[in-house]
């Protein structure tokens, strides 16, 4: 399994992914971590996330939408660290069949 993180805020994702945590995701999936206090872009998502099977995003992440999902072909897992879904997810996600 192959988990691309979005959360690019330092001071974010120290709260969010403590080093348990890190330690937990890594001993589940190889975990590609996008460049810290670099702002991550729905262009760089839609552009990146082809090859994974879970995707974990929060606040400041890009909206998963349509266009990013069809790109999405191995996408099985979406997860949301704190807060509202509503601003970072298109309801074209809850109609993709995904592949288990």
């Amino acid at each position: 399994m192959w988990t691309l993180i979005t959360v690019w805020d330092k001071e974010l994702r120290s709260v969010i992914f403590s080093q348990e945590c890190r330690k937990q995701l890594e001993a589940l999936s190889e975990v590609d971590w996008v460049k810290e206090d670099t702002p991550y872009s729905h262009d760089d998502l839609q552009r990146d996330i082809g090859p994974y099977d879970a995707c974990i995003k929060s606040w400041g992440s890009p909206k998963l939408t349509s266009e990013a999902l069809e790109r999405a072909e191995k996408l099985k897992f979406i997860g949301h660290a704190a807060g509202s879904l509503i601003p970072y997810l298109d309801p074209a996600q809850f109609e993709k069949t995904l592949s288990l």
